[in-house]
């Protein structure tokens, strides 16, 4: 689901600056590695182009460049990723936006859409379907349009409205309580 692909750009984002935050923080110069036999030599490489030997009893400097070497070649991955991604949530939101908007609220196609488009039973559809009493406490609160075309009071709710809406989940906002509706059967 589109969620998940949203998740999934929020979670890159977050690694993309926990890795810029940790190449700030490492040591200047780059290190590079040659073989020499069965072994390995390291190479600094500062500011100039000459190299110089690394020995072994710098492998602590070794460890933080080679460090710097994987965080780099890991946050160009992230950012081409997160890119990729975040082009394909626009295409989504373009693509359905047309769509969603033939089945919402203040649509003209929505009669004749819902019940085909609609994989609910005939009950669950009439609940979804029947006008409800809603809670008119503070209508001034609600600010916030949900796909659906509701007017909920929070972002999150929106968040809440639009992954019911889109997955075909039905739900009632604030629906006001009735007597029979607190018993149960």
């Amino acid at each position: 689901m589109i969620w998940q692909i949203q998740e999934e750009s929020r979670l890159l984002a977050q690694q993309i600056k926990e890795l810029e935050f940790k190449l700030r923080k490492a040591p200047d110069g780059e290190l590079r590695c040659a073989r020499n036999g069965n072994g390995v030599k390291w190479y600094y490489y500062g500011n100039t182009t000459r190299r110089v030997y690394l020995p072994k009893k710098n492998r602590g400097l070794a460890e933080k460049l080679a460090l710097k070497k994987y965080n780099k070649l890991t946050l160009d991955a992230a950012r081409k990723k997160k890119a990729a991604i975040d082009a394909c949530i626009d295409a989504y939101a373009q693509s359905n936006k047309t769509a969603e908007s033939m089945i919402g609220s203040n649509s003209q196609y929505r009669d004749l859409l819902l019940p085909q488009v609609s994989k609910l039973s005939e009950s669950v559809a009439g609940w979804a379907e029947e006008q409800y009493e809603k809670n008119e406490d503070h209508p001034e609160n609600l600010r916030f349009r949900t796909r659906k075309g509701d007017l909920v009071r929070s972002k999150s709710e929106v968040f809440i409205a639009d992954m019911l809406y889109m997955n075909k989940i039905p739900y009632r906002y604030e629906s006001k309580e009735t007597e029979s509706s607190r018993q149960i059967t």
